[in-house]
């Protein structure tokens, strides 16, 4: 038991001899920097995160005393009873989604970096039962064995128990540099900045005695983290890690030779920290979950505890175990096994001598470049009957101990530990996996009891959420330790590191780690799904499918790679067929065998998409004839072969002895690989005569496809009846042919898309044909619908401005559409704006667009000018249709409608601003009037002027009128009126007699009003300017047409 009260005592004393500061007294730099124990990473809970702190709960504990006892008390179903029944594999069961060796590597490399939880000491046993007669653990049948098993250490003052994390919680490659001092220390080489290292630059030998995983011996390495030696992978991830460190704080002394060692160390730590948790969180999480579910990082909070769950830890994480293969792969540069050989997991525990062997690079070779098991309930042999021995020698059972850790831990049971996550507890077993057969296990082991379930086996076995290797309850756990983890790091890299660092760490990645510290090259970017460096070898063969006797039987053999390594050590094998002997491969030069034994050919290598061509030459016997032979060939290379399948081919040759009465009909038929409906296509049969004799009386008939027609038959011997062709009477020289073509019609009715199959077949009349291998033929022809489109349209407006937007949706292009719109009443057509190809038909504007292709847009706009009989306020609506000479997909988007309506005037507001104020009225602003003044008497004239000018034309920009003014008939003063005549756009398009009676009439009416012209000079300038304005036109121009006697007589 440890006492959790004397790490707190030890923190505080750190903290005030170091004055309340956090960077440790045994630092010796400037700058802010992780202590090795995790202390005071959170300044306000300087403990949360450290080393021998308790794990945190998540859900309910359940102990079966509610203090200490393990769930399930005596009476829990046997951890070993439970592995047997759901965790045995029997075979190779690879991860659907393609993740690599080197994803559960990392996976194991990051779990030693956050938590460890040892063994209690002095040991508290508590063993696993074996079954009777375990194949395994009890092959004597004795019924008394049991797996050895000591429970975890824990606090002991804490009711209900906790068990603690021995090292730091942080994501600070602990696992590099040590969670405690003296490891620490063991580990530098206090000279430059750098990690000690052995000969060949691998990991120091243990040479301290420092506690070690297996043993304390100084044949193992020593790392940061005591587990290092557990399998080869691991412990080359290690020792990159090292090398990496060194790296850094090499290139940091030669760009700064006056950094002391002390802070060379501590910055390539910081920076080694942080190319960890960049790696993890950029790649490793968002391969194992299927993208980044994570909630963005805002920032370092000092609210959130870093610490590692005990859900996480005890059962979520320990998903890995499921991922593990039974061989490490050790590949060289070519993608080749090294003469080494590969490495089985057995043998690779704690085997240091192993990565000694062959360097590291093989192995992470090895480990990018296969598929890793599925993660499931299932775990390999080396796991579940040999882990770290055989049984009895050491050997252990580590689904049994996962099941039993949880138990030791007080874990909550799968069902209530989801209830207390937020998630739906399960009903039935199918709840939880889709797998009938997994589910049936789960009901039997469990006795039917879903709460029995443990946590660990529950997860395990749920059905993965889509595009992840996890399902719900996992992911869940998983998301709230690592999300923890980063928000709860005061030093974590994305707000500790700025700039040009910040950039860099963030693009690194573990192939680029790799890359620059070893000879490998050329690994996939994401090295956590796997890039097997393979080849891919096809072999292909054909021959006659006829043989006559006198001839020879020639195989033509090509071998070819797809890559995309070389394919080197070819070998091509080809059986000797049954009734034949081998006679040469032609002009080929390798071969060998062929007399009683398999002819084998070396080929040269190939480069991805090279092929090598062969020819094999065999004499049939005459013991073969009238019978089929078959030939076959197979390739292989001393590279991985990506895709077996095409590694083999076969062919048959027919091997005839005609007598001289005898023949030989064969038929070839071909048509128009393509038609489309409402056409037509040609199908033309051959038949020939092979002899040797004259064929007297032949047939051939031709099977015409249901629903299509014969349009024409170019031979006068072939009568058409129904759906059958016949061509009857056929005399046929030997060597001779006969041939016909037949023309058929494709009805609009017809299926489209579709296939038709034209069968023909020969028949040789009263001979005999010795080979009926060529007596038919058949040709497909795919009937493809006539071109169509998709065309839809929408409509918008502004009264009297349209735009009509016509798309294409395909597949076909638009040669020719029209955009047809119906006028409405009270309006009359006056142009296309900026479109080309409008006119119009009475009431009907077609306008024609240029050809649209698929995924293509035009548009057409219509300008309408609004009749004097048109009242305000009157709802406009206009309809447009689309349409094409092709034919139309779907006509329900090809009527577009739009509703405006026509605003001449509208008194509403207050809007004093000089820019708006009426000329007419200008010298009467803000100054009061008496009764029957007629000062400002054009107030009312220029608003009505205003309503005809937007009814005639649609004046686009707002006018408006603003004043203090009497009305013409003396009324009473109005004050802070604004008349706008509303959005409408001013189209003239030369005058016609309607145009000049608005106009004019306006004129007329402002000449009855001031005969004179003494009082509305302003307004007839400001209306000029107005309409110059919205025409691009010069106000003298507007002006000249406004008192034009031509226009006005």
């Amino acid at each position: 038991m440890y006492r959790i009260a004397e790490k707190a005592l030890a923190v505080l004393l750190a903290l005030l001899l170091s004055n309340g500061g956090i960077t440790p007294v045994y630092a010796a730099v400037s700058f802010d920097v992780r202590t090795i124990d995790g202390s005071g990473n959170n300044t306000i809970e300087p403990l949360w995160g450290s080393t021998d702190t308790h794990l945190l709960r998540l859900t309910s504990t359940d102990y079966a005393d509610g203090i200490s006892e393990p769930r399930g008390g005596t009476g829990a179903i046997s951890a070993r009873v439970i592995s047997n029944e759901i965790a045995a594999q029997s075979t190779d069961i690879r991860n659907t989604r393609g993740l690599s060796d080197m994803f559960w590597t990392w996976g194991q490399f990051v779990d030693h970096d956050i938590d460890l939880t040892d063994n209690a000491s002095p040991a508290e046993a508590y063993n696993i039962a074996v079954p009777t007669g375990d194949p395994y653990f009890d092959p004597l049948s004795t019924g008394t064995q049991t797996i050895g098993f000591n429970r975890s250490v824990s606090d002991s003052g804490s009711s209900p128990r906790q068990q603690l994390n021995q090292i730091t919680a942080y994501l600070d490659a602990s696992n590099v540099y040590g969670s405690d001092v003296a490891r620490a220390d063991t580990i530098r080489a206090f000279s430059g900045g750098l990690l000690r290292v052995s000969s060949g630059n691998f990991l120091p030998f243990n040479t301290s005695g420092l506690p070690n995983a297996m043993s304390t011996s100084s044949m193992f390495f020593l790392a940061g983290d005591i587990r290092a030696n557990e399998q080869p992978g691991l412990t080359a991830l290690h020792t990159l890690f090292v090398r990496e460190h060194n790296r850094i704080a090499t290139e940091l002394r030669a760009l700064n030779p006056l950094l002391t060692d002390d802070e060379l160390y501590e910055t390539a730590r910081l920076k080694v920290g942080a190319i960890e948790q960049a790696i993890t969180y950029n790649d490793f999480l968002p391969s194992l979950f299927g993208s980044d579910i994570l909630p963005t990082y805002s920032g370092y909070n000092p609210s959130v505890d870093a610490g590692i769950a005990n859900e996480f830890s005890t059962a979520a994480y320990r998903l890995g175990h499921s991922m593990i293969s039974p061989t490490l792969l050790r590949l060289d540069g070519e993608g080749l096994e090294i003469p080494e050989g590969h490495v089985s997991l057995l043998s690779g525990f704690f085997n240091p001598a192993i990565v000694q062997q062959a360097d590291i690079d093989p192995l992470l070779r090895g480990l990018s470049a296969q598929v890793m098991q599925e993660v499931d309930t299932q775990e390999i042999d080396a796991l579940r009957n040999f882990l770290f021995g055989p049984p009895g020698s050491g050997g252990f059972d580590l689904v049994s101990l996962n099941i039993q850790r949880g138990r030791d831990h007080g874990l909550a049971g799968y069902n209530q530990a989801r209830r207390d996550l937020g998630l739906t507890a399960h009903t039935s077993f199918s709840d939880i996996t889709s797998d009938s057969t997994m589910a049936a296990k789960l009901d039997a082991v469990y006795g039917g009891d879903l709460e029995a379930i443990d946590l660990w086996v529950g997860g395990l076995a749920e059905d993965h959420l889509a595009g992840s290797s996890l399902g719900e309850t996992i992911t869940t756990i998983l998301k709230n330790q690592f999300t923890r983890i980063r928000d709860g790091d005061r030093f974590w890299y994305e707000n500790y590191f700025t700039g040009s660092d910040l950039l860099e760490i963030q693009s690194t990645t573990l192939k680029d780690v790799i890359e620059r510290n070893t000879d490998v090259d050329g690994l996939q970017d994401n090295v956590f799904f796997a890039v097997f460096p393979e080849a891919d070898l096809s072999v292909s063969l054909e021959v006659n499918t006829l043989t006559l006797s006198g001839s020879l039987m020639t195989a033509e053999v090509q071998v070819g790679n797809t890559g995309p390594l070389t394919a080197s050590g070819i070998t091509v094998t080809i059986p000797v067929p049954s009734h034949t002997t081998f006679t040469s491969t032609g002009s080929f030069v390798g071969c060998s065998g062929g007399s009683g034994t398999d002819i084998i050919c070396t080929v040269s290598p190939l480069a991805s998409g090279e092929s090598r061509n062969l020819d094999v030459v065999f004499n049939p016997l005459s013991s073969g004839c009238f019978a089929d032979i078959d030939i076959s060939a197979t390739v292989s290379a001393l590279q991985q072969d990506s895709y077996t399948a095409n590694n083999s081919a076969s062919s048959q040759t027919y091997y005839a002895c005609p007598g001289p009465n005898d023949i030989d009909l064969s038929i070839e038929i071909g048509s128009s690989v393509s038609a489309e409906r409402s056409g037509s296509f040609s199908a033309m049969a051959t038949v020939t005569n092979n002899g040797p004799a004259f064929a007297t009386g032949a047939t051939m008939t031709i099977s015409i496809p249901a629903g299509l027609d014969v349009n024409s038959i170019n031979a006068a011997e072939c009568l058409a009846a129904g759906n059958t062709m016949t061509c009857s009477g056929l005399d046929i020289a030997y060597g001779d042919t006969f041939s016909v073509e037949i023309e058929l019609n494709i009805p609009e009715s017809f299926t489209c898309p579709s296939s038709v199959t034209i069968e023909a077949l020969a028949l040789v009349g009263q001979q005999q044909d010795y080979f009926s291998g060529n007596d038919s033929s058949e040709a497909v022809t795919i009937i493809e619908c006539e071109p169509e489109n998709d065309l839809s349209i929408s409509l918008t407006g502004n009264s009297t401005s349209y735009t009509a937007t016509v798309s294409n949706n395909g597949p076909a292009t638009a040669v020719s559409p029209v955009v047809s719109t119906t006028l409405p009443s009270g309006v009359r057509f006056s142009t296309s704006g900026s479109s080309s190809g409008c006119v119009q038909n009475g009431s009907i504007i077609n306008c024609s667009i240029s050809p649209l292709h698929d995924g293509e847009l035009a548009s057409v706009t219509i300008l309408f000018i609004a009749l004097p009989t048109l009242s305000c306020g009157t709802n406009i609506a206009v309809e447009s249709t689309v349409s094409s000479t092709e034919k139309e997909l779907n006509e329900s988007d090809n009527t577009a409608s739009a509703h405006t309506e026509l605003i001449c005037d509208n008194f509403s507001g207050n809007d004093d601003s000089a820019s708006h104020r009426d000329p007419l009225n200008r010298d009467t602003v803000g100054r009061s009037t008496s009764h029957g003044s007629t000062r400002g008497k054009g107030a009312k004239e220029a608003l009505l002027a205003l309503s005809l000018l937007g009814r005639m034309n649609g004046m686009h920009t707002t006018v408006s009128y603003t004043g203090h003014f009497r009305m013409a008939n003396n009324a009473a003063p109005v004050k802070n009126v604004s008349g706008v005549a509303s959005d409408r756009t001013v189209i003239i398009d030369g005058y016609t007699e309607q145009e000049r009676h608005i106009i004019c009439g306006m004129k007329r009416y402002i000449e009855e009003q001031d005969p004179r012209g003494r009082k509305t000079p302003g307004f007839r300038q400001w209306l000029a300017e107005r309409i110059a304005h919205e025409l691009h036109r010069t106000t003298e121009e507007v002006t000249m047409t406004m008192t034009s006697n031509s226009v006005c007589q």
